[in-house]
């Protein structure tokens, strides 16, 4: 699977995953699957869901833009933050990730190079989260 969905810290923060060979594919599913979770996350709370997508494990990823266009449309669920994780140096995964990003999410947007940088930036947006790098919520995370 080239595709993981969990939450970093439920119900505030989703965590999106993509790993080796990613297509187009794969970036419906999961846009899909989050779609739900947003949907049904809306109709039960009042608070906005974050989002982080980490893409620091993908070898392989499409690079039309037109097509990535065509299947990602924007939520019609208000949420907060979506913020992405890049690999450094990878410059072009960088551009395509973030244009596919912000077709989502067009305002709220961010990118980072690790997760210490992403949880330290939604501290300062969300305090009451008190996210850590070192917290058991992102175990296991670079």
């Amino acid at each position: 699977m080239t595709i993981q969905l969990t939450w970093l810290h439920e119900p505030y923060v989703l965590l999106e995953r993509f790993y080796d060979r990613v297509t187009l594919h794969d970036i419906s599913e999961m846009k899909a699957a989050v779609d739900r979770i947003l949907s049904h996350t809306a109709s039960h709370s009042t608070h906005r869901i974050h989002a982080i997508i980490d893409v620091t494990e993908v070898t392989d990823y499409p690079a039309n833009l037109a097509r990535l266009k065509a299947i990602i449309t924007p939520s019609s669920v208000e949420r907060g933050w979506l913020i992405l994780i890049v690999p450094e140096g990878n410059l072009l995964l960088h551009f395509v990730s973030a244009f596919a990003a912000q077709l989502r999410m067009p305002t709220k947007f961010r990118a980072f190079y690790s997760y210490a940088e992403a949880l330290d930036f939604l501290n300062t947006q969300e305090p009451a989260l008190m996210l850590s790098a070192r917290c058991p919520c992102a175990r296991g995370l670079n």
